[in-house]
């Protein structure tokens, strides 16, 4: 069985989903819904969670044949916001109980800040307005960093022995 994660990510405008090749890291499908996440701004917080839901139902559905979801990552304005995270990670696991197959392990769940991301995958980053984000990663160069956490942590090949790790 081949492996996929269903990556989304969210603002205050805009909700994206891809659904990638775990091992080659080549999306598999795309979509996004003129929708915003930030369950602190949004004017509708259930329709926000919904249209998440909806989206990862909808990854499930154009997963290939011969492919299983090891992993859902969701990355969000909003997650500073501890009952934000617990409303999201809470979306996700429902989610996946609806599709989840006798045979089917459950996959790994994260939900975090996309400035976050942002802040521990790259070097440089520019923040050129809402949704307009540019980020750059240097190969042989440590971005500073004054925290205990070092970028490293924060690498695919790093998130996917999480995944691993969860799964076993």
């Amino acid at each position: 069985m081949k492996k996929a994660i269903i990556a989304l990510d969210g603002g205050g405008s805009n909700l994206r989903m891809v659904v990638a090749d775990y091992d080659s890291e080549q999306p598999i499908y795309f979509n996004e819904v003129n929708t915003g996440t930030n369950l602190s701004t949004v004017p509708n917080r259930q329709e926000a969670i919904n249209n998440i839901k909806s989206l990862v139902l909808e990854g499930f559905g154009k997963l290939p044949e011969g492919y299983e979801i090891v992993g859902i990552g969701l990355s969000s304005a909003g997650t500073e916001i501890k009952q934000n995270v617990e409303d999201l990670n809470a979306a996700l696991v429902s989610v996946t109980e609806q599709v989840k197959k006798p045979t089917m392990k459950s996959p790994a769940l994260f939900v975090t800040n996309d400035i976050e991301v942002l802040l521990h995958s790259s070097d440089m980053a520019l923040v050129a307005g809402t949704g307009t984000v540019g980020a750059v990663k240097y190969k042989d160069v440590k971005p500073y960093d004054n925290t205990d956490v070092e970028p490293e942590e924060y690498t695919i090949e790093n998130i996917k022995r999480r995944i691993l790790e969860e799964q076993a």
